[in-house]
C-alpha cells in the first residue's frame, strides 16, 4: 500500500513539475519577464507539454484504478524493486552527475565547447543506462501481471505514444 501511494505522490510530483513548466511558458512572459510568449510562439512546449504530462498521468491512474495490483503481486514487485534498489540509485546519480557537468561546462566554456559536447554525451550515456536497467526491471514484472493489466498498459502506452504523435505534428 505504501509503495502504490509513493507511486500515485511520485506521478503527481511530476506531473505538477510539467504542469508548473507549461503555465510558466505560457502564461504570457518568459523567465526573464518579457511579454509575448504564448502557447502560440514558436519552439515552446506550453500547452502540448502539459497534454503529453496528462496523459501519462491519467493513464497511471486508470491503470491503478482499473486493474490494482493483488497483494501478493505488490510483494513480488516491491521484492524486485528492493533487489534492483542499489543499481536504481547508481544510475539516479550518475544521471545526476551528468546533468550537473553538463551544465557546468555550459556555464563555464559554452555549449559548443569540446567539454559541453564530452558532458552531454555522458548525458546520453546515463539515459541509454536507465533506459536499459527500466527495460531489465520491467522483463522481470511483466511476468506477474495478468492479461487484464498487461492490456491496459499496452493501452496506456498507446495513448501516451498517440498524444505525442500528435503534438509532434502541430
Amino acid at each position: 500500500m505504501k509503495r502504490t501511494i509513493l507511486l500515485i505522490v511520485s506521478c503527481a510530483c511530476i506531473a505538477a513539475t510539467g504542469l508548473a513548466a507549461g503555465d510558466a511558458l505560457t502564461s504570457g512572459t518568459n523567465s526573464a519577464g518579457a511579454a509575448g510568449v504564448t502557447d502560440e510562439t514558436p519552439g515552446l512546449p506550453g500547452r502540448p507539454l502539459r497534454t503529453i504530462v496528462a496523459a501519462i498521468v491519467r493513464n497511471v491512474m486508470n491503470f491503478h484504478n482499473a486493474t490494482p495490483l493483488s497483494a501478493a503481486q505488490k510483494e513480488q514487485v516491491a521484492a524486485i524493486l528492493r533487489n534492483h534498489w542499489p543499481e536504481i540509485r547508481t544510475q539516479m546519480q550518475h544521471a545526476r552527475d551528468a546533468r550537473r557537468a553538463m551544465a557546468q561546462a555550459v556555464d563555464t566554456a559554452g555549449p559548443e565547447s569540446p567539454a559541453a559536447i564530452d558532458a552531454a554525451g555522458k548525458i546520453g550515456d546515463a539515459a541509454r543506462d536507465g533506459a536499459l536497467l527500466n527495460a531489465r526491471i520491467g522483463s522481470e514484472i511483466k511476468p506477474l501481471l495478468t492479461p487484464a493489466q498487461l492490456s491496459q498498459m499496452q493501452a496506456g502506452i498507446l495513448d501516451v505514444e498517440a498524444t505525442v504523435d500528435k503534438t509532434i505534428a502541430q
